[in-house]
Parts: structure tokens; sequence; C-alpha cells
């Protein structure tokens, strides 16, 4: 270990003054606060680590929206660190907390992915780092240094589409947080959420529709970029009883002309804006008609989209990119077996639940539009 990462963790544990160690589901409060317990617990990439809970200090380098819903509105007093992505890649969210929360302009920007500065991050000496199980195993380099500078580091994983694995990240944050009781809270509801939507698939029996979707960035390209194969949004698409076109060509493949159109011909078709705030989010300019209009006259004028069965069938929806990586990703099944089975589903509005999300769990008010549907069957 270098001089310079030795924290105060390490100065602790040299000279033996270690914490009472206790196991989730021991005796931690709800709140924040003062305390000298920790609690050892297995994260998502399966390694077993020791935090001080409820932690004061952390820092954030992924899935910071879960840790403000399970955390509440009072985490933004113990972040002492985190990886502004928001404002680099989700301007709508950045501009909404930033309002009614302005200390986090004030919190220190750690970096994003293999940008994160392994000694501001220690200089800062959080109690736990919290990321993705994505990220730790894809900068592995990183965390690796803060784990051996005395810091605990937290893998959580929301990215896989494994509800096993949303319950256990949302547990640990709540053990972490000392928000137990409001984690089990948050996963009851999104597990009804869930359950609602398996068990009206279960009861389906035609054939699957072929579903394509396709990311938007900050601008449209005439290009095809990069979709979603088993992963993501490709397994949400599987999940719900849809037959993703880009399945088995690897986690994210670019699809080609002639095997969209010859053989794909997805008869839905699905925009994912990923950082588009004039479409999607807290504060759109555009209205749902607007927004529709943009798909048809941008989309379908690329050459043979207009003889595609999602264009003939009027089944092309857009979705926000927040919704299959996180603890509410409930919303993206939901907008997704919609699409595929729009009957089955009339009833169901996933604009409404993330309002009821948001009335429930999050510390902002709801506004905007999220998701928007060209038609029904």
């Amino acid at each position: 270990m270098d001089i310079e990462e030795i924290s105060r963790r390490d100065f602790i544990r040299l000279t033996g003054s270690l914490a009472l160690v206790t196991t989730v589901g021991g005796c931690i409060g709800n709140g924040f606060g003062g305390s000298d317990d920790q609690i050892t617990i297995t994260d998502l990439t399966g390694r077993e680590i020791s935090v001080e809970a409820p932690a004061e200090r952390i820092v954030v380098t992924y899935n910071f929206g879960d840790v403000v819903a399970v955390g509440g509105e009072d985490v933004f007093e113990n972040v002492v660190g985190f990886a502004q992505y928001w404002k680099r890649f989700s301007p709508s969210f950045w501009q909404k907390y930033k309002n009614e929360f302005p200390q986090l302009n004030d919190i220190p920007n750690v970096g994003y992915r293999d940008d994160v500065d392994v000694e501001h991050v220690i200089s800062l000496d959080p109690d736990v780092v919290i990321t993705s199980k994505s990220h730790y195993e894809s900068y592995s380099n990183i965390y690796q240094r803060i784990s051996n500078a005395g810091i605990p580091v937290l893998a959580l994983n929301y990215h896989e589409e494994s509800m096993e694995d949303r319950k256990k990240s949302t547990e640990l944050l709540g053990a972490v947080l000392g928000k137990e009781e409001r984690a089990q809270q948050i996963w009851n509801y999104c597990k009804k959420k869930y359950d609602e939507v398996f068990d009206r698939l279960e009861k389906i029996d035609r054939a699957k529709p072929r579903v394509y979707i396709e990311p938007r960035f900050m601008e449209y390209s005439d290009d095809y970029v990069a979709t979603y194969g088993d992963q993501s949004w490709g397994a949400i698409i599987d999940q719900c009883r849809g037959k993703n076109i880009a399945a088995g060509k690897g986690t994210r493949p670019v699809l080609s002309e002639e095997f969209l159109l010859k053989e794909g011909d997805p008869e839905v078709f699905i925009v994912e804006g990923v950082n588009w705030p004039e479409a999607l989010g807290y504060n759109p300019e555009w209205e749902e008609d607007d927004l529709i209009e943009n798909i048809e006259e941008t989309y379908f004028e690329r050459s043979g989209w207009k003889e595609l069965s999602a264009w003939k069938e009027e089944r092309y929806h857009v979705t926000h990119h927040e919704f299959f990586r996180h603890v509410y990703d409930f919303i993206g099944y939901q907008f997704i077996a919609k699409a595929n089975y729009p009957s089955e589903f009339e009833d169901i509005d996933p604009e409404k639940t993330w309002e009821e999300f948001h009335e429930k769990f999050l510390p902002i008010d709801y506004s905007g539009q999220w998701m928007v549907y060209s038609s029904s069957e």
C-alpha cells in the first residue's frame, strides 16, 4: 500500500481499535447519524466488506439515483463526493435536483468510469464508496486501489435484469445508509409492480412481437447505432415476452440495414432517449405530438423503413434511458410490456407509475414527459 493511500481506517485497524462488527439485519439505526458499529456484508461482486453504518461520509461513482431513492433527501448531507455523470448524460436530472438541492454544486466531482480520481476519493475519507458491479469489474484497478486504502467499496447490480440482484442491492443500500425500513418499503412496492407485469404476461398465448430498440443520443444520426443484445433493454424485451431482433448478436451489436429490413422487420420500434432533454425528462420543450412527428420525419425517412411492420401498424414508441438500470426499472418493464401487448396492458400507465414513485419515494416533484406511445392496437 502506498503511504499516501493510508486512510483513518487503516490507522484505526493498525492500532487495534476496531468497531463492533454486525451483520445485515443487526442493530442498525434507521436514520443518518453517528455510529461506532460496523456491518459485514457481501456485495454483488461476491466480496465481503465491512462498513461503518449508518455511513456518514459517502462517495458515489454510480447508482446515484438509487442512493437518493433509498436514502431520501437526508442523503445529500452525507455525500462528500460523486461522479457528476448526471450533469453530462442526464442534464434533466441534474437541473431538477440542483434546483431543489443547490448543495449539489458544492459536492466534489470525483470523476467517472476510468477517470475516477483515486487520490481525490481517498482524500475525502469516505466511510464507503458506492458503485455498480459493472463499473467495479470494468475498472477494477481503480477500485482495488481504493479498497487497498482501507475504504470499503460497495458494488450494486441493477444492470443485469435480475430480480434477486435488484432486491439484494436495495437491501444493501438500506443497511449501509441506515434506511432498512425504507429500503424494504421501496422493494415491496417495486416487487408488486413487477409481479403485476409478469402475472399478465403469463396469461398471454400468442406469437411474440419482433422488437427493435435504438438509442437516440444528443443528435439524430442516419447511421444505425449500437442496439441492445442480450442485456439491459434487450433482456427486458425478452422478459416481457418480446422477440428482440438483436438477441444473440452480442452485448451492443449494430444491425445492418439489410438484416433489419429483410430479416428483422420489427413489429415494435422503440427509440430510447439518451441526453435528449428537449424531448424527454423533467422539462422537455416538445409535446407528445412533436416527439412522434420527429420520429416519423427522421427514422422513417430512412430507406425502406416505411415497409417495416412497425410503421404499417403504427407501433413506434419513445422512452427515456433511465428505466433499465435502477431500483425503479419496473417502469421500463411496464413500458415494454405495454409496447408489446397494448391491449393486455391498456390500463397500465407507466408515466403515472413514475409519478407515483416520485410521490412515495423521491425527494423531488414529478414533472415532464418520459415515454410516449404512437398508438395502441
